[in-house]
């Protein structure tokens, strides 16, 4: 009879490996891998501009818009079934299954009430070490962050122009390339 090999729990295993770019540690050597690829810039296959593996499927998105689904209904392009789903279930049903307890206002779903609710608190806690402009939403003071930064991510198809934010290129397309808008 075969002795069975004592098993480790790899998720509580005391045993841990850094980053060897950062030195975060993890205790899954799958993990790190993954994390590890999140230092290395991979080239967009359109454009061959530089990005972390997680920022390829938005710039292809945005500057190149590359889906892969088409809304029968508006011609909205996603990449994922479940994005199509939701997208028809929020815009074509106009679904509204959550409601503020404050207001009364009806919303899609739950990211969309807790959205709505920082409206109801006037703190906004989250501040620009910049410029000290302060934003409501974390995401919105790491948006923000990208102009100090230079990141210029948003790239015109015509004319090659780069921008920090979608809303800029949006704005200088329907300025300066109306006809194409």
């Amino acid at each position: 009879m075969a002795s069975k090999k004592p098993q480790t729990n790899l998720a509580t295993s005391s045993i841990k490996s850094p980053c060897n770019v950062c030195g975060k540690e993890y205790n899954v050597g799958a993990i790190l891998n993954r994390h590890v690829r999140t230092h290395k810039p991979i080239k967009c296959p359109e454009c061959s501009l530089e990005f972390k593996d997680y920022e390829i499927p938005q710039h292809l998105k945005e500057v190149h818009n590359n889906m892969s689904m088409t809304c029968g209904i508006c011609g909205y392009q996603v990449d994922k079934r479940c994005l199509m789903i939701k997208h028809q279930r929020r815009v074509h049903l106009k679904e509204k299954n959550y409601t503020c307890h404050i207001c009364n206002v009806n919303v899609f779903g739950g990211y969309d009430l807790k959205k709505h609710l920082v409206k109801h608190n006037p703190v906004k806690m989250y501040e620009c070490a910049h410029c000290q402009k302060r934003y409501p939403r974390r995401t919105t003071l790491v948006q923000h962050l990208k102009i100090h930064a230079g990141d210029k991510k948003k790239v015109c198809t015509i004319c090659d122009q780069r921008f920090v934010q979608k809303a800029s290129l949006n704005y200088h397309m329907t300025k300066h390339h109306p006809e194409s808008c």
